[in-house]
């Protein structure tokens, strides 16, 4: 099953955890390995370092807005239990959004992993603390900031959710991250439309893996509250405008009013032979960098 594959490979080496048959050969190798989780989700280990984007592992949402306009029911199993990601050391949420900033997710993932720091804006800390996220867990972050624990270092870098939000102190409310993991750089682009701020920040670093979110965005969504993000054509033309040197599109194939086609995007990505360099995931398969 994929929360046993993700939960095995994820504590190897953990606590003197076995993983049995699905452990890696070779899990401290300096390689990166990396399972989407769906949505914006990604679990990352570099070596034992393990790191957590913006994890969906509930229900909460269909929970919130049953029986609304857009009842976000899933389209995809949870991949693994937020309990079985116990060893993380870091959570990267780059904005409030609840598919981003999980209630249903953080308190236990937090729970399970009591020394894990929870990188959020610092647009959001009410939004956190309100959600049962542990306050003595959160490093609140904004552009132009860095933060550092060993050999794991954070940039904020902008992101605009069809919108660059900011509030009165000049946080901003939506972020991607640039994480460097012991010399290995990773782009969360967070929920972002293109934008020259993203660019001028991204231009002057190298990034390694770089990802991107593919859902788009159209009035219709954006009439009824769902502001949008990057067309599968926008995230192709980034990677190669800033030579990201490999990219995982996401952020599709979990609510049907809020997807892309992967299809079509596949085909693209054949047509500009860029198959070696972008990955179209499947939920819970591990990959390696």
């Amino acid at each position: 099953m994929e929360g046993d594959r993700i939960s095995s490979w994820w504590q190897a080496g953990f606590s003197g955890s076995a993983a049995g048959e699905t452990q890696p050969s070779k899990p401290f190798q300096p390689s990166v390995r990396v399972a989407w989780l769906g949505q914006a989700g990604f679990a990352l280990r570099r070596g034992n370092l393990r790191l957590v984007f913006d994890p969906y592992l509930s229900d909460s949402l269909a929970e919130k807005y049953r029986d609304s306009f857009f009842p976000h029911k899933r389209m995809m199993p949870v991949p693994v239990a937020p309990e079985r990601l116990a060893g993380t050391d870091l959570v990267l949420v780059t904005h409030e959004h609840s598919d981003h900033m999980d209630p249903g997710t953080l308190p236990a993932l937090a729970g399970a992993s009591p020394e894990a720091r929870i990188v959020l804006p610092r647009f959001s800390i009410i939004k956190a603390l309100e959600r049962k996220i542990p306050g003595e867990q959160i490093v609140a972050v904004d552009v132009g900031e860095r933060w550092s624990a060993g050999p794991i270092e954070v940039e904020p870098v902008p992101a605009v959710h069809e919108e660059m939000t900011e509030d009165s102190f000049g946080n901003h409310k939506f972020l991607g991250y640039l994480v460097t993991v012991d010399g290995f750089t990773v782009y969360h682009a967070g929920d972002t439309i293109p934008h020259p701020s993203i660019d001028a920040v991204l231009r002057k670093r190298k990034v390694d893996l770089a990802l991107l979110p593919v859902n788009g965005r159209d009035v219709y969504r954006k009439e009824h509250g769902v502001p949008g993000n990057l067309t599968g054509e926008e995230a192709l033309e980034m990677h190669e405008r800033l030579d990201f040197s490999h990219t995982i599109v996401h952020h599709f194939g979990m609510f049907d009013f809020n997807s892309a086609d992967i299809g079509e995007l596949q085909a693209i990505i054949r047509n500009k032979h860029l198959q070696k360099t972008i990955t179209v995931p499947e939920a819970g398969r591990i990959y390696e960098y």
